[in-house]
């Protein structure tokens, strides 16, 4: 695996590229296992569709993690996720490391075919300093295009599974959908657009991603919600004070379905684009529509505003 990688300052090997790690367990010697560059490239597992093979392969596959330990990827990896102990970049065991794991490495040009979701995706530098340590390339990491998945949230948000790590930060995160979302319209983790509630391929995760039926809606793009085919969504959104194509415009996940008077939004559970300001204080204020006023609401996160009428 990974034979022709080299220190170009040597030209020696490299004596570990890959490290295994079992979801959820203590990092250590004796939950990895090492793999070492073979004399010739190997050739990738293939297992007939719907074979025993298959399954027992994507069993594994869904409770681990590979890093490639390269040296300008690991330290780049532990200082993106805040983590020192991070071996290096979390990688796919489903296509044995040759592409970044979706549920640590969102958006990137580098995540596997299956992750496709028609949205834009990146070359950062988790690509790059593998490309350069890898000793046939020199990258110029000023033009590395930003991330913002998973930045700064800790070892466990790798090391734990997604499953265990969205449960233990519940109302606390946007990156993975909350409980009983599934197939509903939500929000993006960035809050600027609206995607479908979908599984993460290879994991128990769900996440707001978009498909060809169903593209993604950006709320401060108006055009978006024409391109699919959902313009009564944003008419839905203006009834109860919602607002779209606006570029204070975000997303907010709802508890229940908004209703103004007739006209309601959504559904119980799902997304809404809303115009957004600050306070004096910094505190987040959302305007909607109230006793069928325009009402500045404000919000704290995590918490469930309830606006009196």
């Amino acid at each position: 695996m990974y034979p022709f990688l080299y220190d170009s300052a040597t030209g020696i090997q490299y004596e570990e590229v890959v490290r295994e790690h079992q979801l959820g367990t203590p990092l250590s010697s004796a939950s990895t296992k090492h793999f070492t560059p073979a004399s010739t490239a190997q050739q990738p597992v293939q297992f007939q569709d719907g074979s025993k093979e298959a399954e027992q392969f994507e069993a594994s596959a869904k409770t681990k993690v590979l890093f490639l330990v390269t040296p300008r990827l690991a330290a780049f990896s532990r200082e993106y996720y805040g983590c020192p102990s991070l071996p290096g970049a979390p990688a796919d065991a489903f296509s044995e490391g040759s592409h970044w794991r979706q549920a640590n490495v969102n958006h990137e040009l580098m995540q596997p075919a299956s992750a496709e979701d028609s949205q834009r995706k990146r070359i950062s530098a988790f690509t790059l300093n593998f490309l350069e340590d890898s000793g046939w390339y020199v990258t110029d990491k000023s033009a590395a295009q930003e991330l913002e998945w998973g930045r700064g949230a800790g070892c466990s948000f790798v090391l734990d599974g997604c499953s265990n790590w969205a449960a233990s930060n519940a109302g606390k995160q946007s990156y993975y959908c909350a409980e009983g979302q599934a197939g509903k319209d939500v929000c993006t983790h960035d809050s600027r657009g609206i995607g479908v509630c979908s599984q993460i391929p290879g994991t128990s995760c769900y996440t707001a991603r978009a498909d060809t039926a169903k593209p993604l809606m950006y709320c401060q793009d108006a055009s978006s919600f024409a391109r699919s085919g959902r313009q009564g969504v944003a008419a839905a959104f203006a009834a109860v004070g919602g607002a779209v194509g606006s570029q204070s415009s975000r997303c907010l996940n709802t508890q229940q379905k908004l209703c103004t008077g007739t006209a309601c939004a959504g559904e119980a559970g799902a997304a809404i684009c809303a115009d957004t300001s600050c306070d004096s204080s910094g505190k987040l204020l959302v305007e909607l529509k109230v006793g069928g006023k325009a009402t500045k609401v404000p919000c704290t996160d995590g918490e469930l505003s309830q606006p009196q009428l």
